[in-house]
């Protein structure tokens, strides 16, 4: 059971539900005025009102980011910052769509191929109109061809392995590189549009919460996942334990939405490993409003809500 995000049980609800003032407050905010998406085109006509809430979700809990990066750097942010990381997000969850489209259907996965794709560049534009009137653009566009030129070869060559030939090793490898590696990059772009590089504990604590936020995604995820062959940690770890991947693999094509009893009856070992990779990641996230979004992102998981294969509506709209 994933004891340590004080989710489970209605005692521990009633506790996550009070420390969640601070969420409640922005996710208000954002769904009455959307302060970080002004100027970016509706996600729906006329601002379908369950797509302006999903939206106000992701905003609530990249304001919580913010307020902790904040916390942590000991100084506030500018106003555009929020406007500033939406933009990015799109960006590299366009990159991330075409990557896993070239991925499945075996096309060039070359970098500059991959960010020529028309919706790719169509993010480009719209984050560097936004940065224009900044003088700031240069050093964040050097931080991001950095670290892409640093990165990118190598998760190329893991998530490119088969997924039967490839270790749980590498699958948390490619997590480093990508879900914590974006954390990371998040918060150094937030360095860099303030002209102050983050601290090293600044940088940590958004690793972990990268890594917690790909393990849970992991476990709400998996199922779609599985039907489209994209890396997942807890399929990686249920291949280790072949009677347990047995036993899950024979529901692969009816079961949707799984809770965590289900998950605890039919892999105990396998879902208990992937738990303790999510106690260890949490335990090191100290900072209060990152470690409230951390455990908001835990909801789903508790409520079995499935997530399809659509594009999540924080990173896309």
């Amino acid at each position: 059971m994933i004891r340590a995000p004080e989710l489970w049980g209605w005692g521990k609800g009633v506790r996550l539900a009070t420390r969640s003032t601070p969420f409640a407050a922005h996710f208000a905010k954002h769904l009455a005025l959307r302060p970080y998406r002004r100027g970016l085109p509706s996600a729906a006509p006329g601002g379908r009102l369950q797509v302006r809430l999903r939206a106000a979700i992701y905003d609530a809990t990249l304001n919580l980011f913010l307020d902790s990066y904040a916390e942590l750097a000991e100084h506030a942010l500018r106003t555009e910052t929020g406007p500033l990381v939406v933009r990015l997000n799109r960006l590299i969850s366009a990159f991330d769509d075409k990557y896993e489209e070239r991925l499945a259907s075996g096309a060039s996965l070359d970098f500059g191929a991959v960010f020529a794709e028309l919706e790719v560049q169509e993010r480009l534009t719209v984050l560097s109109e936004f940065l224009r009137p900044h003088r700031e653009r240069y050093a964040i566009r050097d931080l991001l061809l950095t670290r892409t030129s640093a990165q990118y070869p190598r998760y190329v060559e893991i998530t490119t392995q088969e997924a039967t030939s490839r270790t749980v090793t590498a699958d948390l490898e490619s997590i480093v590189l990508d879900s914590a590696g974006f954390a990371k990059v998040f918060a150094e772009v937030v360095g860099a549009f303030h002209g102050k590089p983050p601290r090293e504990r600044v940088l940590a604590q958004f690793s972990h919460m990268g890594m917690i936020a790909k393990l849970i995604d992991d476990i709400v995820d998996f199922w779609d996942d599985i039907a489209h062959g994209r890396l997942n940690i807890l399929h990686g770890l249920l291949r280790e334990n072949a009677a347990e991947h047995e036993r899950v693999m024979a529901c692969a094509a009816t079961r949707r939405a799984a809770g965590l009893r289900w998950w605890r009856a039919t892999c105990p070992t396998s879902f208990e490993r992937h738990c303790d990779l999510l106690r260890e990641h949490r335990r090191c996230v100290t900072s209060p409003p990152l470690r409230l979004a951390c455990d908001l992102m835990l909801v789903p998981v508790a409520l079995r809500r499935p997530v399809l294969h659509t594009a999540p509506v924080g990173l896309r709209i």
